[in-house]
């Protein structure tokens, strides 16, 4: 564990601005929301990424953490007491590189009578506002919008699209002190060019 590597200034204030932040980027799918923490990410995680770990997570939520360095694995139980599992499928919440996470079959998807309980993603990309420009579709959303992302393998979304409603996972996208979200009801379509 790791207690040299500071958390949020102020756990309860921070935590609820940042839960906030959450929220809303979950009510408008593919808005980036920018997250202001002094909380440090240790490698390979982003501020925003740990940021949301830490307003998302307690002693009481199974986590997978993938490839994560030691060091990140200590600073998130040492801050928010994450309860370290080995199978995606045992995992309310899965925190990793999107290029490397497990396919969306292997998550826990909730079921028909309780898709709450589908697993929550928080997915490191390369970029958030450049790069592979998505199309997105859903429940609840009137007219267009996209969003400009770079680093999600367009094999993992296809698999993705397979869920049948409502169960799927949810998608936190993070880069940077920078997020966006992809709620289970969310349709991802890669464009071959942006729109005019």
């Amino acid at each position: 564990m790791n207690a040299s590597m500071p958390g949020f200034t102020d756990s309860v204030e921070d935590a609820q601005r940042v839960f906030r932040a959450a929220l809303s980027a979950m009510s408008y799918p593919g808005r980036i929301e920018r997250i202001d923490t002094p909380a440090v990410a240790p490698p390979p995680f982003s501020r925003a990424c740990v940021a949301l770990a830490l307003s998302l997570i307690d002693e009481t939520t199974p986590v997978w953490l993938g490839q994560a360095h030691a060091a990140a694995i200590g600073h998130l139980q040492f801050h928010c007491g994450a309860r370290v599992v080995d199978a995606p499928a045992c995992a309310d919440f899965g925190i990793t590189h999107a290029s490397t996470c497990p396919m969306p079959e292997r998550w826990a998807p909730g079921t028909a009578a309780e898709p709450h309980r589908s697993a929550t993603l928080l997915l490191e990309v390369d970029s958030l506002g450049a790069g592979q420009r998505y199309r997105l579709s859903g429940p609840g959303m009137s007219g267009e919008r996209y969003l400009d992302c770079h680093g999600l393998p367009r094999e993992w979304l296809a698999a993705r699209a397979a869920n049948d409603f409502p169960c799927g996972v949810d998608i936190f996208l993070t880069s940077g002190d920078l997020m966006a979200a992809l709620p289970r009801t969310t349709r991802v379509e890669a464009q071959a060019c942006t729109p005019r």
